[in-house]
């Protein structure tokens, strides 16, 4: 089959330990007209050999390899070979509900929408998983106008994660996800809200994430927490300008990932961006603390503002 409508895009990185689970998840889809594509990105844990046989057996999965670039390579080179003219992502590790393609395809068809969003949710083991349901959300389904999905990409519980949402390819046109960077879905989703048309939100959970620690998500590094600063910096001067009454949201964020930095480059010496550590100075001796702040976050920044000598020490021996 040539014909796909969607292109379902999974980076691949030493995840043997869960990957035929998320492809089974992918191939019980109940929309059949779907690609599968595995970017491998030269893992040394078998993922590789189980790709090129997964692609071997199924005429719908292609398996690419590369060297190890990172995810944001990967997604890149899986929506300039795809051939659906729909994009959706998957992450390795995680698992889709059956309807994961043909809801989301239905809803922006119905709607005529360049980007459908969806609901996630978070599991440990696999027999946690629930069946996709529209309870627990704070948002109706419907067609969002352009600052309300701004404001959405904000809240943990929808995020500005790239697979829980579904793509027209042609967005992707003269946008890339930042390579060789963490977090890259920080650095495009707004960008890609901004570009798009229209975009619909519906109130179901269509993916389930899962929880361990050896998740980026779940681990900290002078990396991961400089390139999600630097997002967040330029994000931050896009809301002010074209959306004011986001920006305020997204500033806290900013904030919150400054004194995280702060902490981090305080506690562990080594390397770091000038430019970046006297960013976070100036939004942390500029800015009030946010009322939503937890109570280590808010007497961690009350510290910096009074005393960086006691914060710097409380960094070291405290935390």
């Amino acid at each position: 089959m040539n014909n796909f409508s969607i292109s379902v895009i999974i980076p691949v990185y030493n995840a043997i330990k869960y990957l035929e689970k998320t492809i089974d998840s992918l191939l019980l889809q109940t929309k059949k007209d779907i690609e599968l594509i595995l970017i491998d990105d030269e893992s040394t844990d078998g993922s590789r050999e189980l790709c090129d046989k997964l692609a071997l057996k199924y005429d719908n999965i292609l398996a690419i390899h590369q060297k190890n670039s990172g995810p944001a390579v990967a997604r890149n080179k899986g929506i300039q070979v795809a051939k659906g003219k729909w994009i959706m992502f998957v992450d390795s590790d995680d698992i889709v509900d059956e309807n994961f393609c043909e809801t989301s395809y239905r809803l922006v068809s119905k709607f005529g929408a360049d980007i459908g969003i969806f609901r996630y949710d978070k599991f440990h083991k696999y027999k946690d998983i629930k069946k996709a349901n529209s309870n627990g959300s704070i948002y109706s389904s419907k067609v969002l106008e352009k600052e309300k999905a701004m404001e959405m990409l904000l809240d943990d519980s929808i995020g500005d994660f790239s697979w829980n949402k579904i793509f027209s390819k042609s967005i992707f046109l003269d946008i890339k996800f930042p390579e060789n960077k963490l977090f890259e879905d920080l650095g495009v989703m707004y960008l890609l809200f901004e570009k798009s048309n229209s975009i619909y939100f519906t109130n179901t959970v269509l993916y389930h994430y899962r929880q361990h620690e050896n998740s980026i998500m779940h681990k900290l590094s002078i990396k991961s927490i400089e390139d999600s600063f630097n997002f967040r910096l330029k994000r931050d001067i896009f809301f002010k300008k074209e959306y004011p009454e986001v920006y305020k949201s997204s500033l806290d964020q900013t904030l919150a990932n400054a004194l995280q930095y702060e902490v981090y480059i305080n506690k562990f010496d080594g390397n770091y961006s000038n430019n970046l550590k006297s960013s976070a100075n100036n939004l942390l001796s500029s800015f009030k603390v946010p009322k939503n702040w937890n109570c280590k976050y808010k007497i961690m920044a009350y510290l910096y503002k009074v005393s960086k000598k006691a914060f710097k020490v409380v960094c070291k021996f405290k935390l």
